[in-house]
């Protein structure tokens, strides 16, 4: 499956980048909202940059990170 993201962290700027990942590494599709880490080999495609992820994890919004979905989500308007 092909996902988009956002960097984030030290080096992320919070670019958008596509995330290709396996079944074996997220055995279930992530869900809209959700926020999941996810490491590889990020490579440059004629769509832009592409993470081929080897890990995934999904993670409890904190932060910034609920801040900004729930700034963008139409149920809290």
């Amino acid at each position: 499956m092909i996902l988009d993201g956002q960097e984030q962290g030290p080096r992320g700027d919070g670019a958008t980048v596509r995330v290709k990942v396996s079944t074996n590494v997220a055995p279930v599709l992530p869900d809209v909202g959700e926020t999941w880490d996810f490491e590889g080999d990020l490579t440059e495609t004629a769509w832009g940059p592409q993470l081929a992820a080897r890990s995934a994890v999904r993670r409890v919004p904190s932060g910034k990170l609920a801040t900004a979905f729930l700034s963008r989500s139409v149920d809290f308007h």
